[in-house]
């Protein structure tokens, strides 16, 4: 499982981690811990499932691109496994 880190457009540390499916929360838990070296379980954080697609930014950023969240499949949308973090009551790092 491929877990990535995404950051808003100015840098800094990731917001949130997401991986393409829905995956199991535990699973995805085991492995987020794995990666950052760091123990998380259900009681850390909420895992979520969604659909998202990548669109491009606009002209000022050209390469760039975003993420749009939808609660549906549609097209070029792809189901996704994520956690947040940095948002108050589900940043375990206090």
């Amino acid at each position: 499982m491929i877990i990535e880190p995404v950051s808003e457009f100015e840098g800094g540390d990731p917001q949130w981690f997401f991986t393409k499916g829905h995956v199991p929360p535990a699973q995805f838990l085991e492995h987020l811990s794995t990666q950052l070296g760091t123990q998380y379980s259900a009681d850390d954080l909420k895992v979520f499932h969604s659909y998202a697609r990548w669109i491009p930014v606009g002209p000022d950023m050209p390469g760039e691109t975003c993420i749009h969240f939808d609660q549906e499949p549609g097209r070029g949308a792809f189901p996704m496994t994520y956690v947040e973090l940095g948002y108050g009551s589900n940043d375990p790092r206090g």
